[in-house]
């Protein structure tokens, strides 16, 4: 019973992740990020964009959680047929997309974008999961040998300081009392540790999930929320200090590796993990989760279609960038619902794909059978 609420947790996880992400395309295609940070608007965009951000932590979080008993064998690697699969027919429907909105001129362009991951805009995500997929059943034979809990935290406190620290440190000019006082004015920063490693990051974040399952963060969930909000509030007044009052300087301090997103997202995760097992709801309630856990992989590829589509039409209603701010909810629901129902269609479509796989392939192995005799 304990692991079926756990896996319940996980799908309201799965749900929040990819409204966080649609969330953050909001501030990527509303006009965000070419407005100065002056007004209470935009400090409270600000602050939603620092809560959003986890939205990729959280999803590779979610693998490690799930994963973290997997083995090298064949029935593994045979799970990433469903990856490709989806993959293929959501990036076949970003393509078609492209091609009837005049992005693309020919059918090769589709193909290639299939091949090269640009054809779903957020392709980059499929990209580097195929490599951590492949890797997770040896990233498991590491931790799994760590017997001790200390042994498992010096692992990710090693990778902590190879990918995230250096994100929030290496980022400041110390003896410059003129960059102090405006530091959006230089990017050039003093390196204090070594920092070539912050690519690595989904490694990071897979063993944080794998952590949390064995040992869970033992605080009440308004002490989460609390903790949640002081970092959220301590990453969007570090934000405003290194942009106001221009717009919005791009920088490792905010990106997914940043130390305020991992706070925030280990955070988020434990509190949602105990909102989900402590809380009773319908059966018909999860089964819509689980339902749209199972294609959120799919919402998240295609949402891209639907951003081209409505914040076009937001922008044309709504000119002034401040006064978007309201219509966040609206847009982030249009986007989901229009996104998963076309990433349920595809689900389907991927379902039939196997189904029919399954029936004819006794056949084609009795036909080569038969040939080879």
């Amino acid at each position: 019973m304990e692991v079926k609420k756990r896996f319940v947790s996980l799908d309201i996880l799965r749900v929040f992740s990819c409204l966080s992400v649609i969330s953050v395309h909001f501030f990527l295609n509303g006009g965000f990020y070419s407005q100065p940070i002056v007004g209470w608007e935009m400090v409270t965009m600000l602050f939603l964009r620092c809560l959003f951000i986890i939205c990729v932590p959280l999803f590779i979080m979610i693998t490690g959680y799930l994963q973290n008993n997997k083995t090298p064998c064949l029935e593994y690697y045979k799970k990433i047929w469903r990856i490709l699969g989806i993959y293929f027919f959501s990036a076949l429907a970003c393509g078609i997309y492209r091609c009837v909105n005049g992005q693309y001129a020919s059918v090769r362009q589709i193909v290639y974008g299939i091949l090269n991951f640009t054809a779903a805009k957020y392709g980059w995500y499929v990209e580097m999961y195929l490599g951590l997929f492949l890797l997770i059943p040896f990233l498991n034979l590491v931790y799994l040998n760590l017997k001790a809990k200390n042994e498992k935290l010096l692992l990710i406190g090693t990778l902590l300081f190879m990918t995230s620290l250096p994100m929030l440190v290496n980022t400041f000019r110390f003896g410059d009392a003129a960059w102090w006082n405006e530091p959006r004015l230089s990017a050039q920063y003093q390196k204090l540790i070594p920092q070539w490693w912050n690519g690595f990051y989904p490694v990071t974040f897979y063993y944080l999930g794998a952590y949390l399952r064995e040992y869970p963060i033992k605080l009440s969930r308004l002490r989460l929320a609390g903790l949640t909000l002081l970092t959220v509030s301590s990453a969007t007044l570090f934000n405003y200090w290194r942009s106001h009052p221009g717009v919005f300087i791009w920088g490792n301090w905010n990106n997914w590796q940043s130390p305020f997103t991992v706070l925030t997202a280990v955070f988020v995760f434990s509190f949602i993990l105990q909102c989900g097992e402590k809380r009773k709801r319908p059966k018909s309630v999860d089964a819509v989760l689980r339902f749209l856990s199972k294609i959120s992989f799919g919402t998240y590829l295609v949402s891209f279609i639907f951003d081209d589509v409505f914040y076009p039409k937001l922008a044309k209603r709504v000119p002034e960038i401040t006064a978007r701010l309201p219509y966040l909810p609206l847009m982030v629901i249009c986007v989901f619902t229009a996104s998963a129902a076309l990433s349920a269609v595809i689900y389907f479509i991927y379902r039939g794909f196997s189904m029919l796989w399954k029936l004819i392939r006794p056949y084609l192995l009795k036909r080569t059978s038969c040939l080879q005799k």
